[in-house]
């Protein structure tokens, strides 16, 4: 991810209790609302029922850049905890008055806010109406600093079966570990790795776009002739680990984890092919015919 990314996020806490995210981050079916939304509720300390997000309008909200390099997290993520910790602030100075207590005693926990040694507390609606003119609103706004960088590993583990008769490979089975600093949304973070993992096969095993030499034109431009995994071409099982660290720029802790998961599939399938076999490929994809030329020529 760039240094100098723009970080920003919008948090409106309404007079119901209710809270609005607004966010330049683009859901691109990674996940990237919900993920907002969580890391609203958890900056708040609001169920995560009550906050719902507008996202990629650029009327209604600031630039957390494009949703791409697996950067939207920590991005859009970053501004969003700004900009809820800036509401929560304001909340808490509300509370401080109408409580008369001093705000460093007070917290926010399932959408009430208490004050220390009292368990009764009070709800985020009668504090929030009280807010002057009527609404708290937050504002999250940074950039990364130019000497940090987010650095992202995985590792893959691949079984394969070949056939020597037709040089067909078969995935039998994938486990995927990511390092994604703080998992914000383990279902989604899972679904990333499996996604990866196919994409990774299909890169390994089957897709090459050919270009005709003389013209640089693509000759294989559509699905009949660039051959993509299907459903019968995807591990037997795929095996996701999210391992956790904490980064000290992405929110709580998180990571990217879009892109990365994506390589690693590819030279563990050739590593396991060449432990079935005993030949080395260097190039991609390791196609049938590949694998049946390289086992004639080793038979010499």
């Amino acid at each position: 991810m760039p240094p100098g990314m723009p970080l920003s996020g919008m948090v409106r806490v309404n007079t119901d209790g209710t809270v609005n995210v607004m966010t330049g981050a683009t859901e691109i079916g990674g996940g990237q609302k919900t993920t907002m939304a969580m890391i609203a509720a958890e900056e708040l300390g609001v169920p995560f029922e009550a906050v719902s997000v507008v996202s990629g309008d650029t009327d209604e909200t600031t630039d957390t850049g494009t949703t791409s390099g697996s950067r939207q997290t920590i991005t859009g993520g970053t501004g969003v905890k700004l900009a809820a910790a800036d509401a929560k602030n304001q909340l808490l100075e509300v509370a401080a008055v109408e409580l008369k207590a001093d705000k460093k005693d007070l917290s926010i926990r399932g959408g009430m806010i208490y004050k220390q040694g009292d368990p009764k507390g009070v709800t985020l609606e009668q504090i929030a109406s009280k807010a002057p003119g009527g609404v708290i609103f937050g504002r999250g706004v940074m950039k990364i600093p130019l000497d940090i960088f987010t650095n992202t590993f995985a590792a893959d583990i691949a079984e394969v079966e070949v056939d020597t008769r037709t040089g067909a490979v078969k995935v039998l089975k994938i486990v995927a570990a990511s390092d994604v600093g703080r998992a914000i949304n383990p279902l989604t973070a899972e679904s990333q790795l499996d996604g990866g993992v196919i994409l990774g096969v299909g890169f390994g095993l089957a897709e090459e776009q050919m270009l005709n030499k003389a013209t640089g034109i693509c000759v294989n431009p559509n699905h009949l002739n660039y051959k993509i995994p299907s459903i019968k071409d995807i591990p037997t099982e795929i095996v996701p680990i999210l391992v956790e660290s904490v980064d000290k720029v992405g929110p709580f802790g998180a990571k990217g984890i879009g892109e990365p998961v994506c390589s690693p599939p590819a030279p563990a399938i050739a590593n396991a092919i060449y432990n079935a076999i005993g030949v080395r490929f260097t190039e991609l994809p390791i196609s049938n015919r590949a694998i049946l030329t390289s086992l004639k020529s080793a038979k010499g």
